[in-house]
């Protein structure tokens, strides 16, 4: 007698690619950031500092902006180079070294909060690929990464 068992499972996939999560060093596991964490209040509680950065507020941050950008409604020059600014000196507020790793990781926070009773799963695959053996092992030629619209093995 064969049974024929068919499985339904809906969840929202996300698929980023990998960033480094501070300046952090050694075995760092991962874990989603939820609403309010930080690297930078992870290490201040991981070495009992007894000044804790300010917790990560996404509106917060996102009224920092709008202020900023109304504040330069009469200034004619670009504003480019003062939100390069801006954004760089929040992210190291927060303990991430660039603009790019701490507006990643609150898009995530923001994902992880909009699936409700949906299982969310966000899977990030390296770009950066090196050799097992030939010519030698983690041997990189160039500045080489994986094409984003080609299938990836994930293990």
């Amino acid at each position: 007698m064969s049974m024929n068992i068919i499985l339904s499972y809906s969840f929202f996939l996300f698929r980023t690619v990998a960033y480094v999560n501070g300046p952090r060093t050694g075995l760092i596991k991962e874990r989603p950031f939820l609403f309010g964490d930080s690297i930078a209040r992870e290490e201040a509680m991981a070495t009992h500092s007894q000044e804790i950065p300010p917790i990560l507020d996404i509106g917060a941050e996102t009224k920092i902006i709008n202020d900023t950008l109304e504040g330069r409604a009469e200034n004619t020059a670009s504003p480019t180079p003062r939100m390069k600014e801006l954004g760089l000196e929040r992210a190291k507020i927060h303990g991430w070294q660039n603009v790019y790793s701490f507006t990643k990781a609150m898009g995530e926070m923001v994902i992880g909060t909009m699936s409700n009773d949906l299982p969310t799963v966000i899977v990030r695959p390296t770009v950066i690929g090196s050799t097992i053996q030939d010519p030698f092992p983690g041997w990189i030629q160039g500045l080489r990464s994986a094409p984003l619209n080609k299938p990836h093995l994930i293990s």
